[in-house]
């Protein structure tokens, strides 16, 4: 349930597998006063993993709307987040990752989005590292969505395919010189000591 204003929204998941099994989601969204009637707004469907949540984040400053996010699993522990309008009549795919979260990462009082993946972007490991926080993707707030500010649009994803070539010292389709996010993290600002 998250409150709208005046009204409540109440977010209802559920999932069906179709006939080659595969999971189909439909979230239902209901909007409607306390104590009173709840009216359908709309029913969205998605497809992935047979696990789904719907996650909310509201920011310190009341008047700006809480944001509705509902999470597909996949095959493991990562999901893909689409974003629900603010009017939840669609969602937009925004990112895959392990988890995420909302930071004001320049105290501008503004909250960007974090999302965090496991696995470093490492083209010089021979074996696997995983952690929950090792290469985050940081999407700022635009119009009613966000938009990714990191990593730069030009810089490579990150993706087992590009580590593989890398590693054997291929060329093909990205250049030496490309600039590529192998791990990063946020610091606070430090304070000097005198």
């Amino acid at each position: 349930m998250l409150h709208h204003g005046e009204d409540v929204e109440v977010f209802v998941d559920w999932m069906v597998y179709d006939a080659v099994r595969t999971c189909k989601h439909s979230i239902a969204i209901f909007r409607g006063q306390p104590g009173g009637a709840a009216v359908l707004v709309h029913d969205l469907a998605l497809s992935g993993g047979p696990g789904s949540s719907i996650r909310f984040f509201q920011p310190p400053d009341p008047k700006v709307a809480p944001t509705a996010i509902t999470n597909i699993m996949g095959e493991t522990t990562w999901s893909t987040a689409y974003l629900l309008a603010p009017r939840r009549r669609s969602a937009e795919k925004l990112f895959t990752a392990y988890d995420y979260e909302f930071a004001d990462l320049d105290s501008d009082g503004v909250y960007e989005l974090i999302a965090w993946n496991r696995r470093p972007f490492d083209i010089r490991c021979g074996f696997a590292i995983a952690d929950v926080r090792f290469y985050p993707e940081v999407f700022v707030p635009s119009g009613s969505g966000y938009q990714r500010a990191w990593p730069p649009p030009d810089w490579p994803p990150a993706y087992g395919g590009l580590e593989g070539r890398f590693k054997d010292h291929e060329k093909e389709g990205v250049p030496w010189d490309a600039n590529i996010q192998i791990v990063a993290g946020f610091a606070d600002r430090l304070l000097s000591i005198s």
